[in-house]
């Protein structure tokens, strides 16, 4: 909730390592990590290996660490770093240009509480399919892209696609943040204390 995109953007990428002419997509499968995910992100690193303006902060959850390596290694202009786990994750919200993610409610609260444009594919094996629900509230009102895990192959076009639309980008972004007020103003947790005191 402390983030500001525009005031930490500098500080943040800096802290990560990530010079401040890249574009940088942070890809977090939640906090077990997403083979999904992993996989489409190798086809994004096949297509973009010799682009010197892109970078990629991935990920990949520690259960993926160690099998991901070999496929994941090596770029001769893409910037690329990879972790099984983030515990920096404010610096990385405020550093991004584009978030892919799941659709669990901490990912979905992330984005509309920050504002970071994101792509993200609901995992389709959740309980009565509630990753795609809570994703949909952001698609529908313009705040994300969704992406279903049968379409993830579309990743790489769909990052190329936001990475060249700099208005659609903003608008995401913008839109995100304004449905994230309710989670900045403190809102649900005066709903729940009220009904609490009733």
């Amino acid at each position: 909730l402390d983030i500001d995109r525009t005031r930490d953007r500098t500080t943040a990428r800096a802290a990560l390592g990530v010079p401040q002419d890249r574009f940088l997509v942070a890809v977090i499968g939640g906090s077990l990590g997403s083979g999904i995910l992993n996989d489409a992100v190798v086809e994004v690193i096949d297509a973009a290996r010799h682009d010197n303006q892109l970078a990629i902060h991935h990920v990949l959850g520690n259960r993926f660490i160690e099998s991901a390596t070999a496929a994941l290694d090596g770029s001769d202009g893409l910037l690329y770093q990879r972790v099984g786990f983030e515990p920096r994750m404010p610096l990385l919200l405020a550093a991004a240009d584009l978030l892919v993610g799941r659709g669990g409610a901490g990912t979905v609260h992330e984005v509309a509480a920050t504002g970071v444009p994101a792509i993200l594919v609901p995992w389709a094996g959740a309980a009565e399919d509630h990753q795609t629900e809570n994703v949909a509230w952001l698609s529908e009102h313009g705040a994300a892209v969704l992406l279903s895990e049968t379409r993830a192959g579309e990743l790489p076009a769909t990052i190329q696609r936001l990475r060249i639309d700099h208005v659609t980008r903003r608008a995401l972004g913008e839109r995100a943040f304004e449905l994230g007020e309710v989670h900045r103003s403190g809102a649900l947790a005066q709903l729940v204390e009220s009904v609490a005191l009733a």
